[in-house]
């Protein structure tokens, strides 16, 4: 076991995790502490140290909004919030350091305002016990990770002057290119992978021309990819700004210096203020999710990491050529329709699908005249549309690495929202333990495939391979538009028998919209 190894900024000490086989290295600096003069900048390189550091504990996690009550129930900690932030963690079976060991490295999620890489389903022992080194990392959320102000853009337009939470997240990136050969790890196969704001994190690391070489693999969980047919809406550097400047006037403060010196605690209850009175810069995520419209800040396209929307960078085909994983949970923000009778809901569909209405109310069988099972036939979940869309867009363009789809349709014991938002991660970790709540006997054969799926895509980039007990895995196949299927998770692993009539429909539908208007 590699208990003590050496890294670029000096020599640290790592204890056996709860597996004996694997040691874990928790709270290693991967950049200077981005406080002070630091706050709004691109992360710095560490400063070495002297002797022996020891890596035992959780080290500080991002400063964030206080933490929601969340049925998931991922085991949210009490480890303090603080700007000085950027440390990540390392899970490895490794006995020697010449192993070359395939390296998964995950960001977690949280809409960009919560979450932290401490919560104890993201516990990494499961995924080393099976053959990969695991990183974790912390990265700037809030304001603190996607400020912008023309002052920052002025003195630091060369080296980053926002996005500065994907700026982090690179940077660890290249610390595991740089040192992860001494946890007994490959830096040349290394996947990434993230879900919900961390799966957009994914989506922005690819189209990003600053990380090319520094990951293989890519898994999308939850995350976004093409979006419904509509003008894709993404903040400018110009736009986010503007609202930078706004803020600082809001605060009284005459300069940016004057806003760097509030606490960091005092600048988020300000911030969420501030933000609560202003109108969103962008259109945002549907009005029927429940949202409500306020400014949050967000990613832009700055001309340097993002060139430009993630989105239709996809569409246009600028992102790294690496086989990706892609999917989301069965009920993942659902999306029925607006309209409350047939009538209305005919009437929905013309305003909508113009002259293809008439496919549409096919697809959700409108004539069967019963409203109930239509508006059911009708609703779908808006992760997996945009998943899928992806999925199709790469194939029907031709030259990509394959593309495989999921859907985890197990639900959660003891959770109205069953099959929600984050249902993929409780069974990919394969830490059902940590979440102290009823599983049974297919829970944890579900959480067992998925974990193998998820390691045998990073160590070749292809999920099929055996199960626990030398018998083959159910054979996933990658999605294309002449068999767009995806693996669905319920009771075990199984290859869906075919596409629904409306996601057919409303794939097409939009990619042809997205090729008309977008491109």
């Amino acid at each position: 076991m590699i208990l003590q190894t050496r890294i670029d900024s000096g020599e640290i000490r790592g204890v056996s995790s709860s597996d004996l086989n694997v040691t874990m290295f928790r709270g290693i600096p991967y950049a200077q502490p981005p406080v002070g003069a630091l706050r709004w900048r691109a992360p710095q390189p560490v400063i070495p140290w002297k002797g022996v550091r020891d890596c035992l504990e959780p080290a500080a996690v991002p400063m964030r909004n206080p933490v929601p009550q969340d049925p998931r129930d991922w085991g949210y900690n009490e480890i303090p919030s603080q700007e000085d932030c950027l440390y990540l963690n390392v899970w490895t079976p490794a006995r020697t350091k010449d192993e070359k060991l395939p390296v998964m490295v995950w960001i977690f999620g949280g809409g960009f305002t919560a979450g932290d890489s401490y919560q104890p389903v993201f516990e990494g022992t499961k995924f080393a016990s099976r053959g990969v080194v695991f990183v974790s990392l912390n990265y700037r959320l809030d304001l603190f990770g996607l400020f912008a102000h023309p002052e920052i853009t002025a003195q630091h337009k060369a080296d980053g002057c926002t996005n500065f939470g994907y700026l982090d997240q690179a940077a660890a990136l290249a610390w595991v290119h740089r040192n992860i050969a001494a946890f007994g790890g490959d830096p040349e196969n290394v996947t990434l992978f993230g879900h919900s704001a961390g799966g957009g994190s994914v989506i922005a690391q690819l189209v990003s021309p600053k990380t090319e070489g520094l990951f293989q693999k890519a898994i999308v969980m939850s995350g976004g990819g093409i979006p419904a047919a509509g003008k894709i809406s993404f903040a400018t550097l110009e736009q986010l700004e503007k609202v930078g400047l706004e803020f600082q006037e809001w605060l009284g403060c005459k300069n940016l210096d004057e806003v760097r010196a509030i606490p960091g605690p005092e600048l988020l209850k300000k911030s969420r203020e501030f933000c609560s009175q202003r109108p969103p810069l962008t259109s945002g995520p549907p009005m029927r999710l429940g949202i409500k419209p306020v400014f949050r800040w967000s990613a832009c396209a700055d001309g340097d990491f993002l060139p430009m929307a993630p989105a239709l960078a996809i569409l246009k085909r600028k992102h790294k050529n690496i086989p990706i994983m892609t999917g989301h949970a069965l009920c993942d923000f659902l999306m029925p329709p607006k309209a409350e009778n047939l009538e209305a809901l005919k009437e929905e569909a013309q305003e909508r699908f113009g002259e293809r209405a008439g496919e549409y109310l096919k697809a959700i069988d409108f004539d069967c005249g019963d409203f109930a099972k239509i508006k059911e036939n009708a609703t779908y979940a808006n992760q997996c549309l945009t998943a899928l869309e992806w999925c199709q867009w790469a194939d029907e363009q031709g030259g990509f690495a394959p593309m495989y789809a999921y859907c985890v349709d197990q639900p959660r014991p003891e959770d109205p929202l069953g099959t929600s938002h984050g249902v993929d991660v409780d069974y990919a970790f394969d830490n059902l333990y940590y979440m102290r709540k009823a599983h049974v006997g297919a829970d944890y054969d579900v959480s067992r495939q998925a974990n193998l799926y998820w390691t045998n895509f990073a160590k070749k980039g292809d999920p099929n391979g055996l199960d626990h007990d030398g018998t083959p895995l159910p054979t996933w196949t990658p999605y294309t538009a002449a068999d767009p299927r995806e693996m669905h998770f319920l009771g075990g692993a199984h290859m869906e028998e075919k596409q629904s009539e409306l996601l057919r429909f409303l794939i097409n539908y939009n990619l042809e919209w997205h090729q008309k208007n977008s491109l």
